[in-house]
């Protein structure tokens, strides 16, 4: 078996979102695979190695080795790795580009589980990235799979229409919210004041906030007086028009 190809993280990723974790080399990686999961039993290493090892090599595996990367996603969940959304997020780098529907990707997807109990913590990278080049195709594939839309993904979609239209993305995450989604009435009520620096501006927002109101986003009185208090007055007009009727 091949040993799997490995990036130059120093080269290829700057940031410390991604742990060290000891990972195996190629599926046969004997001492790996016999001796980690004893030092994880007596306490050398958490539980979690096996999860951190995944999305290490998630991010590090280079596309020519798919089937090793895939040979080794098997063992290491069969030793009890989950696919996390870091996980998924990270097989997204390819050619020093970040959000790429990579091979990784694709076949990490395909066993990734959605969890509603567990945020997808990198929508922001995935609709900054959308401005940038309008590629939506890892978005699409994360809705299509289940993935779990955030307040904190729809708030940021929102103020990029602080600077000029929908872009790509915006609408696809909205509408990801479907009926029975408690955001459809909780969006504005989970908001607090970390997540906005200040109101929303420009003219832009009344087809977002029409399209909101057409998906059955709503809000109420109490919420909008504390967005008055709170942030400004663009914002509570706008939500003026999904106020829930009595």
């Amino acid at each position: 078996m091949e040993m799997i190809q490995l990036m130059d993280p120093e080269a290829a990723y700057d940031g410390d979102d991604l742990l060290p974790s000891p990972y195996p080399m190629d599926v046969d990686d004997d001492y790996y695979f016999e001796k980690i999961p004893y030092l994880i039993k007596i306490g050398v290493y958490p539980d979690s190695l096996f999860t951190n090892a995944l999305g290490h090599i998630a991010f590090m595996a280079v596309e020519c080795e798919l089937q090793t990367f895939e040979d080794i996603i098997d063992k290491l969940i069969d030793l009890g790795a989950v696919v996390t959304s870091e996980a998924l997020y990270y097989a997204t780098f390819q050619a020093q580009r970040i959000c790429q529907v990579t091979p990784r990707f694709k076949l990490l997807l395909e066993k990734y589980e959605p969890d509603c109990g567990t945020k997808f913590t990198h929508f922001k990278d995935l609709l900054s990235s959308i401005r940038r080049n309008g590629d939506v195709k890892v978005l699409h594939l994360l809705l299509d799979r289940g993935v779990f839309v955030t307040t904190e993904a729809l708030w940021f979609a929102l103020q990029g229409v602080n600077y000029g239209p929908m872009v790509p993305g915006v609408e696809e995450l909205f509408k990801a919210v479907k009926p029975g989604n408690p955001l459809l009435h909780r969006f504005f009520d989970e908001l607090d004041q970390s997540m906005y620096p200040g109101d929303l501006y420009g003219d832009n927002f009344q087809s977002v906030f029409e399209m909101m109101r057409e998906l059955g986003f709503r809000t109420t009185e109490a919420t909008i007086e504390r967005m008055i208090t709170e942030n400004g007055p663009n914002i509570a007009r706008l939500m003026k028009r999904l106020i829930e009727k009595s």
